[in-house]
């Protein structure tokens, strides 16, 4: 049995309608408004929630509640020593 993509040719893959599969294609924005709908929804609970469950993340998962304060930081650090600002003289 051939392994492989059975429909190499982009033209009749993804080309007209009728001439490629629709369920296997991928909706037009379908992935923009599964985005904007989740993100809503966490907006939504977010806001009736919020200061609840920030404290009962941080009492019952600190790990966690590190986690996520540390991914919302600055990803760049410059760090600056006393002896980087010294010269030779």
């Amino acid at each position: 049995m051939p392994k492989g993509n059975p429909n190499p040719s982009p033209a009749t893959r993804f080309g007209a309608e009728g001439t490629c599969n629709p369920s296997r294609a991928k909706q037009k924005g379908s992935r923009d408004r599964l985005s904007k709908d989740f993100l809503a929804a966490l907006s939504d609970d977010f806001a009736k929630h919020s200061a609840a469950v920030i404290a009962t993340v941080r009492r019952k998962d600190p790990s966690t509640y590190l986690r996520v304060v540390a991914s919302l930081q600055r990803q760049e650090i410059e760090v600056r020593t006393p002896e980087s600002a010294l010269t030779d003289e």
